[in-house]
């Protein structure tokens, strides 16, 4: 393999209109490691009328595109048919083919399996880097369907366990973002022991986050509270009875908003005059809330790991959440915070107050957290274990990663060296 050329890698995963959420860190992370050792292009499933087929206007065909995706490289392949998910990739198994001809190695990277689906039909070696099963991912969303929508995904649903259980037996190695998630994928397919680990998210923590934090209580939650995973409800009725306790307190909730109808049942409570939805914000407006923030709360029903909260633990903020996942592998009970019983509120409220009324407390498991991060969630650890996944399915690639940072450690030190006059060369 020729070391001035770096080899074509593809990346399968999965398109948001955003640029924010879980899927697309995980993506940004998968990106930025490619760019170092491959040729990067990201390959995502289209229901962009333009390019998939539709019903209503008859439209029967589907296209591929290419465009630039938040910065990365990216080719798009119309779906078919976006009501029947079982034949989401099989209906155009053809595309991807061709789309995928030109490319040697594969990396898929998304919340569920499923986006492994086309190398998986096409016989190609792959890894993937996962955070949850497809049915952890759907089981507060399902609940919400109704009529038609309720019978095909009942109908459905047979067929995605299928496929997600050929998706996990073909992959050549899986990384999971948590203990939670990889024990989801063995029930599912047992063998995936001896291919598999546990591989979170990095954090950068080189610059040191100061733990001064200012003297009104503020409390932070993070995520798309429009989705009902996230369970927002528990979280209003725990900052209302916080408030009780407390008195001048604030919650601060970043993220998509949830609509109006879950919200409504709340606003004639005192305590929601002290909530604040931000919306959407920058990493940098982020950072200073979690600068500010004394204790993060996580609600949800499920999480195959919870970015954010690692975010939160590097700035100081102890975190009480529900014992819905992922988040064990990082809120640690007396050490970075504590995990309570999903909707239990008042173990919630009690946990709370713990951290909210006891400042040496706070203190301890701020310190507790940054050393976490610090510990297990580096991104030199999180790029190791990459490059032993692919190892693992590209053995080829062993003498390649040792050869590459060599030649860059080479041409590190030789950019500051000043050539000799042109006489003597």
């Amino acid at each position: 393999m020729h070391l001035r050329t770096k080899p074509r890698i593809a990346i399968l995963s999965i398109r948001n209109t955003y640029s924010f959420g879980g899927v697309f860190a995980t993506l940004k992370v998968v990106h930025a490691f490619c760019e170092q050792y491959f040729e990067p292009t990201v390959f995502v499933l289209g229901f962009d009328p333009e390019i998939s087929a539709h019903i209503r206007p008859l439209k029967f065909t589907s296209t591929t595109r290419s465009f630039n995706y938040f910065g990365m490289k990216c080719v798009e392949i119309g779906s078919r048919w976006a009501f029947w998910e079982p034949g989401h990739y099989q209906f155009t198994e053809s595309a991807w083919e061709e789309a995928l001809a030109d490319f040697d190695y594969f990396f898929v990277v998304s919340a569920t399996p499923i986006a492994g689906h086309p190398v998986a039909l096409l016989g190609k070696k792959f890894i993937a880097w996962l955070s949850t099963s497809y049915q952890e991912d759907r089981t507060e969303r399902v609940k919400q369907l109704k009529g038609l929508s309720w019978a095909i995904n009942a109908i459905a649903t047979p067929a995605m366990a299928i496929i997600e259980k050929q998706i996990l037996a073909q992959a050549s190695y899986v990384l999971a973002l948590s203990k939670y998630s990889l024990n989801e994928f063995k029930q599912r397919v047992p063998e995936i022991i001896t291919k598999s680990a546990i591989c979170g998210y990095p954090i950068d923590s080189t610059k040191i986050v100061p733990l001064k934090k200012p003297s009104k209580l503020t409390l932070l939650a993070v995520g798309r509270f429009s989705d009902p995973r996230k369970n927002l409800p528990m979280l209003l009725r725990v900052f209302d009875g916080l408030v009780k306790q407390l008195g001048d307190i604030t919650l601060y909730i970043a993220g998509q908003q949830p609509s109006a109808e879950l919200l409504y049942e709340f606003t004639g409570l005192p305590s929601y005059d002290r909530v604040v939805f931000t919306g959407q914000v920058s990493k940098h407006d982020l950072a200073i809330l979690y600068q500010q923030g004394h204790l993060m709360l996580i609600s949800s029903y499920q999480e195959g790991f919870g970015i954010s909260g690692l975010e939160g633990l590097l700035y100081g903020m102890p975190i009480v959440s529900t014992d819905c996942g992922g988040v064990r592998d990082y809120v640690l009970n007396d050490i970075t915070g504590y995990l309570v019983p999903i909707n239990d509120d008042a173990a919630m409220i009690a946990k709370s107050l713990a951290i909210l009324t006891d400042a040496t407390l706070r203190e301890r498991l701020a310190t507790g957290g940054q050393h976490l991060i610090k510990t297990l969630f580096s991104q030199e650890k999180i790029y190791g274990l990459f490059k032993h996944a692919l190892s693992v399915a590209y053995p080829e690639l062993i003498q390649y990663f040792t050869d590459r940072e060599h030649l860059d450690t080479l041409n590190v030190h030789t950019t500051h060296i000043t050539p000799p006059p042109q006489s003597l060369l």
